[in-house]
């Protein structure tokens, strides 16, 4: 009997362990997936693309902003938006440079990049965002 009692206390601690070791893996593995997937800080964001990403004043289509289109404000532009999230996440502000290359749409097989983008170009940026 004393045998058999000995046997139902390991199997008892056995599964008592099995069970520890499935909760404390499940909570380390949640852990985990709370955590955000990057770290990365941008010090220098460049937007490119066309008038959903910037556009002057235009009276000709009743467009009175400088900003991305479409948005009812510069800060609710996706420019904006992004940027804002972007320095959320990683804890710093970055600086941003907006850029319309819309006649890059129009005239992709002339468009000379050195020239059209020597400011972007010389911005150095550490991420490129293309709309």
């Amino acid at each position: 009997m004393k045998s058999r009692c000995i046997e139902t206390q390991s199997l008892w601690l056995s599964g008592l362990a099995c069970f520890i070791t499935i909760a404390l893996g499940t909570l380390n593995t949640a852990t985990q997936a709370a955590e955000p997937a990057s770290t990365a800080r941008y010090q220098k964001i460049l937007f490119l693309g066309n008038s959903i990403t910037l556009h002057g004043p235009s009276k000709k289509i009743g467009w009175e902003g400088n900003w991305g289109m479409a948005a009812s404000s510069r800060d609710k532009d996706y420019v904006h938006l992004v940027t804002r999230s972007l320095a959320k996440s990683s804890g710093t502000d970055p600086t941003m440079l907006a850029k319309n290359i819309a006649a890059f749409e129009r005239l992709y097989a002339t468009y000379d990049l050195q020239e059209h983008l020597q400011d972007a170009l010389a911005f150095h940026p550490d991420l490129v965002v293309l709309a």
